[in-house]
């Protein structure tokens, strides 16, 4: 990974914090109505996660429906293995 890299991912980052922080505000003066869950403190883990999806990871969710729809496991298997403890 280069710099460049890191750059754009704490640009991310910040976008991120701003954002949760403008619906924290839009939240308190009842603008936004039901529930906002925010991530605020965990920022790395929804812009990494992001990343890793772009670049191609899959979830072992969505990796075991398509072994699965390939015939190389069941929907059974996939759902007892992403649901365990």
């Amino acid at each position: 990974m280069t710099t460049l890299d890191r750059v754009h991912l704490l640009r991310q980052m910040l976008l991120v914090r701003r954002f949760e922080e403008r619906c924290v505000e839009l939240y308190s003066a009842a603008t936004i109505r039901g529930f906002v869950h925010l991530c605020i403190g965990e920022e790395a883990t929804v812009v990494g996660a992001t990343q890793a999806l772009a670049d191609g990871m899959l979830t072992m969710y969505d990796d075991g429906l398509r072994k699965a729809l390939a015939g190389q496991t069941t929907i059974e298997e996939v759902l007892r293995v992403t649901r365990e403890d």
